[in-house]
């Protein structure tokens, strides 16, 4: 079982991911707004989850579309306090360009 599947419950409870979009293959992949991406960031943190990345998407004609502008990546675990920031950042350089993304992130439970 992924880590994505494994904290889905929790992170129903505090009413996350703002979409959950099913593959041709049925993956599930979970997409938050920026607002609802700050949320789960924090709640990374709070369940010493770790991150190595992000990925930024646009759902077009009910399609994922990927928009290679908004891609983190690390080798290391990193913290969801430094991907906020720099999802912070973002908005406030391209605010117009963050309207509609949507972001998936590259999870791993930290033991």
């Amino acid at each position: 079982m992924s880590i994505e599947m494994k904290i889905l419950e929790d992170i129903k409870k505090i009413e996350l991911p703002t979409v959950i979009q099913k593959l041709n293959n049925n993956d599930v992949v979970f997409l938050f707004n920026l607002k609802d991406a700050i949320k789960f960031l924090i709640f990374c943190d709070e369940n010493n989850i770790g991150l190595l990345g992000y990925d930024g998407f646009r759902i077009i004609d009910n399609k994922l579309q990927p928009d290679l502008s908004f891609i983190g990546e690390s080798k290391e675990l990193v913290s969801g306090e430094i991907i906020k920031k720099a999802l912070l950042q973002e908005s406030k350089n391209r605010p117009d360009e963050m309207k509609d993304m949507y972001f998936e992130f590259v999870l791993k439970e930290i033991l």
